[in-house]
């Protein structure tokens, strides 16, 4: 049984929010990196000197560095984000026109990739690996879209009547952690 705060209760299908958030990230990827894979030259509109960055991305995404309007933008997604950014993507491709292809798998394996010649457009993780992939210069941007927060997970039906993290404490319990700098349970 997954039990959350009311603050903190995440939205399961409407994901209305999340296009926004995609598409904000999408405009300061291709903003501020100059992303280089725009695949065919169209009259969209470009940037403009006074214009806010990345005002004319969405169906006007473009490849400011070479004048191109977008066809694709490549998603590496760490295999826990792989769900939502399915659905996310789904909704910015209908709203933008834009395709988008994700290479999905661990965080701990983009690195590597990285390293190796791997090209993306838009990373999804979390920490440390995002400080791992910055602190090889791989990096151009960065934004913080949201947080882990902790969870009690119980048997089904909750036979112990766990309630709260001071429940863990009564004796006969085992309890497991994991390491919470490596750990997201998505």
């Amino acid at each position: 049984m997954r039990k959350e705060s009311a603050a903190r209760q995440p939205t399961r299908r409407n994901w209305n929010w999340g296009t926004v958030l995609l598409v904000s990230l999408l405009a300061i990827v291709l903003t501020v990196s100059g992303s280089g894979c725009g695949k065919s030259a169209q009259d969209k509109a470009i940037d403009k000197p006074g214009d806010k960055p990345g005002e004319n991305a969405g169906e006007n995404a473009v490849d400011t560095a070479a004048g191109k309007a977008m066809e694709e933008v490549t998603i590496l997604c760490g295999s826990s984000f792989l769900g939502p950014s399915e659905e996310l993507t789904k909704a910015f491709t209908a709203e933008t026109g834009i395709a988008v292809a994700i290479t999905a798998a661990g965080s701990e394996d983009f690195l590597p990739l990285i390293k190796a010649g791997q090209k993306g457009d838009i990373l999804i993780t979390h920490d440390p690996y995002l400080d791992f992939v910055r602190d090889a210069n791989a990096l151009a941007d960065s934004v913080q879209v949201g947080v882990v927060a902790p969870v009690v997970a119980v048997q089904k039906g909750n036979p112990k009547g766990l309630a709260k993290f001071d429940d863990l404490a009564r004796p006969g319990l085992r309890v497991a952690l994991s390491n919470p700098e490596y750990s997201t349970c998505g």
